[in-house]
């Protein structure tokens, strides 16, 4: 299919109004076929996508990250990770696109900047309080030393992540603090208490599950620099169980104000796979949560029109196949019944069994037409005369 200056132009055009209704204003596309990596991110250097910034390999442990979604994702995920090619960290989802057979043909998505929402979860203002994110594995993804997420969020192949566990100085704590994780992964309990020794300092710790995004978050407090001496112990017992109720707040305020709208988001991409793309999500705030709905929202919107588009052109094109269809059932109605009609005239004019076997004693006709009216004719008829003698014969051939 040849392909024209104006109909390039009309798709980059498409998918520059798509990258610009997104929050963070990127799009990417990579592609299984070439491995092609197409980014633009409204720069100058960005703004030609039939140009590929680089090419996915197989054996570069960079683009490792490509070759798993498209072996283990369906429809989309979001991921946290550190492009070395073009030297961003951010949080992407990544969508899966298949083609009109239903096969996985590459990814796009964008990016989304979440430095500010993991500093409001770990950079809390209280003395004797800590907060560390940490996903699968223990893999550390937010902590109070950037140097933690930086060297994870670059590390790759073989190369050891920094984890949870590397933090906790004692075996029986890391053992506890692994059972109690695997509770909170099987959903038996919403938050685990526990006291931990990390890094030389006793904490009594809170850890809680975030399913949306697969995330744990650990609440440190240190019980010495909340309250230091032992004639308040009362009081300090009473501020222990209080600080443990503010981390379930903050815990099922965190739920609600971020994975429960990512909640929401993941079940609307899901609708959106199944063919259900009358989706409208309620932006309720200007954040980059409610941003990124915004985008969501245009999307599906841009996706249903086509959707709409494209079911009306099916039926109508059916319409013309059927009325075409009928005039066809209509014209080989009209074929076989002349051809029936023939089939009568020429049973009339063949003679009758009857007729051949007063002249024959022994006879045969093999007459074997290929459908319904045969090419072949036998005769039989009797005369009265024979060259003008009355005589009575029979001719038969």
């Amino acid at each position: 299919m040849r392909t024209t200056r104006s109909s390039k132009r009309q798709a980059m055009e498409e998918l520059d109004s798509y990258r610009q209704s997104f929050a963070g204003k990127i799009l990417f596309l990579a592609l299984a076929d070439s491995g092609h990596y197409y980014f633009a991110d409204g720069s100058s250097s960005s703004t030609d996508y039939t140009v590929p910034r680089y090419t996915l390999s197989g054996e570069n442990r960079d683009d490792a990250w490509f070759f798993r979604t498209m072996a283990e994702v369906d429809s989309f995920e979001l991921n946290i990770d550190y492009d070395n090619h073009l030297d961003v960290n951010k949080i992407w989802y990544n969508v899966v696109i298949r083609d009109r057979q239903g096969t996985k043909i590459g990814l796009g998505g964008s990016g989304v900047d979440i430095t500010s929402f993991i500093n409001q979860a770990i950079d809390i203002d209280e003395p004797g309080i800590e907060t560390i994110l940490f996903s699968g594995g223990g893999t550390i993804e937010g902590h109070k030393d950037r140097s933690y997420v930086i060297h994870n969020s670059k590390v790759r192949g073989a190369e050891k992540k920094f984890t949870v566990f590397d933090l906790i100085d004692t075996p029986a704590d890391r053992e506890g603090a692994r059972l109690a994780i695997d509770r909170l992964t099987r959903g038996e309990s919403e938050v685990e208490n526990l006291p931990l020794a990390l890094q030389g300092k006793h904490y009594l710790a809170a850890i809680a599950f975030m399913p949306e995004i697969r995330w744990y978050n650990l609440v440190l407090i240190d019980a010495r620099q909340v309250i230091g001496s032992r004639s308040f112990l009362p009081i300090l017992a009473i501020s222990i169980v209080s600080l443990l109720v503010v981390v379930v707040i903050i815990i099922v305020l965190l739920n609600r104000l971020v994975l429960t709208r990512l909640s929401i988001l993941a079940m609307s991409a899901n609708r959106m796979a199944a063919g259900d793309f009358d989706i409208a999500i309620a932006a309720e705030t200007r954040d980059e949560i409610g941003a990124l709905t915004s985008s969501f929202n245009e999307m599906a919107l841009m996706v249903k029109d086509h959707s709409d588009n494209l079911e009306q052109k099916v039926v109508q094109r059916t319409e013309e196949l059927k009325l075409v269809n009928r005039r066809l059932a209509e014209s080989n109605d009209q074929i076989m019944d002349s051809i029936r009609y023939a089939q009568l005239i020429q049973a009339s004019i063949l003679p009758s069994a009857e007729i051949v076997r007063r002249h024959l004693a022994d006879f045969f006709a093999l007459y074997l037409p290929r459908d319904i009216v045969g090419g072949d004719y036998y005769f039989c008829r009797e005369h009265a005369y024979f060259f003008g003698r009355p005589d009575r014969f029979a001719l038969c051939c």
